[in-house]
């Protein structure tokens, strides 16, 4: 498959699958280490999104 054809297909992946491809791409390109602050900053995210989520729904069931 070319690079091109990468590309153009992208787009129907859903984003949790080109989360996972961008996730996949920095795993074969970082050091053990900068894996580390990723894992440490993906955890961070999620708790993040997770509040927000939370008040979100709070915030419609009024």
């Amino acid at each position: 498959m070319s690079f091109a054809q990468v590309l153009a297909e992208l787009p129907m992946f859903t984003r949790s699958q080109r989360r996972e491809i961008s996730l996949r791409l920095l795993e074969i390109e970082s050091t053990e280490a900068e894996m580390v602050d990723i894992a440490v900053c993906e955890l961070s995210a999620a708790a993040g999104f997770a509040m927000l989520d939370a008040m979100e729904a709070e915030d419609n069931d009024s």
